[in-house]
Order: C-alpha cells, then structure tokens, then sequence
C-alpha cells in the first residue's frame, strides 16, 4: 500500500508511551476487521491505510460485547468474599474463594466478533502479573474496561476525531494509568476490593481519555516490549514503514528497525507497592 491510500489518521505524541499503545491497538482492531491494514507513524500522526473509516472502527468497537471468561457473577461473588474478614469466612467460603480466585488468575477478556480478540496479557502463564500491569492486584479489569468501552460513544459524538488521543470524557470508572501526561495520583478506591460493589459510588472522572486508554490496552496484548532494561526502563521504537500488524509487532520492540524510525524509553511511576502508570518517554537517539 502507498501513503495517499490511508483512510485513517490520527494526532500521536509519541512521548507518552499511552498513545504509542494506543496506536498499535488501532491498527490491531483496524487489521481484524479489514484484514491486510497497514500502519506507520509519520511525524506528528499516526495513519492506518485499509478498508474503512476511524469512525466505523470505533463505533464498531463501542458496540461489540466485551466479556470476562469468569462470569459476572463469579466476580461478584469473589469480590464480596475478598472484602470479609477471613476469619469470618466458614470452611465452605474459603473453598469457594479459592476456586473463584484461581479461575480469575487464569481470566481472559473477550473482544467478540467481528473482532474476536482474546486479551490476558497482565498475567503470564503461572498467573503472576507482567511488568506493565497497573492497577490493583483487587481490582477486577473488566470493571475498569468496560466503562472505557461506554465512553467511546462521547468520543464518537465529535465532528472530526483526528485528536481522539487527547479527547477526555466523563468515565463511570478509574483510568488505567496509561496517560503519561496526566498527574497520576492514588486514590482510596484504587485499592478496593471491587468494583462490583463501589461502581454506584465512584464520581464519574472527567480528566480520562477513554479512546487512548481502551486502545492501548487492546494494543499491548500483541505489542509486547521486551523485559525491561537493567535500568528499569521499557524501549519502543516508532516505526516509519507502512507495515501490516504481524511485522509492525517486530518494529516495535526495534528488532527491525529502518533508517527514519526512532526508539524511545520510559519507565513506570510506583504509586502503591502494586498499582503504577507509564511516565514520559524520550528518544535514544534521532534515527536507527
């Protein structure tokens, strides 16, 4: 595919590591739904060529079934046995909870058709959470995605959405702490014990950018950089070459590089012994 031939473009500003993920996710979606896209960033932008529009894309996004392989109410049930005091939990209880708790080590998130897309990519294989994992070890993720999903639809509501990036919206939830360039601070419900019994409570925030958020998400499913670096830090590099998603994987973690591309480092802010968010990222160099 040529340059002229892309049929979406976005604002990127690759410093923050949130809308790097972010694209990556978009060409992800993009790919499955018109199979043979193609992505690169070009300078300030990040552009897709393929069969269809960014608008379809996410209209088609905000309106496809997003599931848990546990059930709603195995999360509930867990969630509720999570915030009891073990010692007034019966010997039957603590069965249970452990069962629930072991299926939900092992959850997957489910992008259903026409995406069809299988996300588990905060844990590894013995149930551990991997190095990009931000939120609480509590937390139940589907209880903080599917609001991201809702919230597309305010994103949708804007004439061009060039700059859905940048674009933030009412959320009935917490951010995943993937925007480097808002101030990331803890608060009380960051640490519940679910999401299922304090959603009714949790003030709507006004500052999340649903769009980066839920993309990036999706994008570090496939997009998997590298163990970090001794100095703690995580590299990507910002591709140049119209790419479809199997190669463009490779570009990104900078096993393929071309002259024009460049690679950048970031590292995670701590903001609890277990909850973080991506801080800046600077360039290593100009070019390849």
């Amino acid at each position: 595919m040529i340059r002229s031939e892309s049929k979406i473009t976005v604002n990127v500003d690759v410093t923050n590591p949130g809308q790097f993920f972010a694209c990556c996710g978009l060409l992800e979606l993009a790919d499955r739904l018109w199979p043979g896209a193609e992505g690169w960033f070009d300078e300030a932008k990040f552009c897709i060529a393929c069969g269809g529009t960014l608008r379809q894309l996410l209209e088609t996004v905000e309106t496809t079934p997003l599931n848990s392989s546990v059930t709603d109410e195995s999360l509930k049930r867990l969630g509720t046995l999570l915030s009891v005091k073990k010692s007034s939990l019966t010997r039957e209880d603590l069965q249970e909870k452990e069962m629930l708790r072991t299926k939900w080590q092992q959850e997957r998130l489910h992008l259903e058709r026409p995406f069809n897309l299988w996300l588990d990519w905060w844990r590894n294989e013995t149930g551990e959470r991997t190095p990009l994992k931000t939120w609480a070890a509590k937390q139940f993720i589907v209880d903080i995605v599917r609001p991201l999903q809702s919230a597309l639809e305010s994103v949708l509501a804007q004439p061009v959405l060039d700059n859905i990036l940048e674009s933030s919206s009412e959320v009935d939830g917490l951010p995943l702490y993937f925007d480097s360039h808002t101030q990331c601070q803890s608060t009380a419900l960051d640490t519940g014990f679910s999401l299922y019994d304090l959603r009714r409570i949790i003030p709507r925030s006004e500052s999340t950018k649903p769009a980066l958020e839920l993309l990036a998400f999706v994008g570090m499913q496939r997009f998997r950089l590298f163990p970090p670096q001794r100095d703690s830090t995580f590299r990507f590099n910002v591709w140049s070459t119209p790419l479809p998603v199997s190669i463009a994987v490779i570009a990104a973690s900078g096993m393929h590089r071309q002259p024009a591309d460049c690679l950048y480092q970031f590292r995670l802010l701590d903001r609890t012994k277990y909850m973080k968010s991506f801080l800046p990222a600077t360039p290593i160099g100009d070019t390849a």
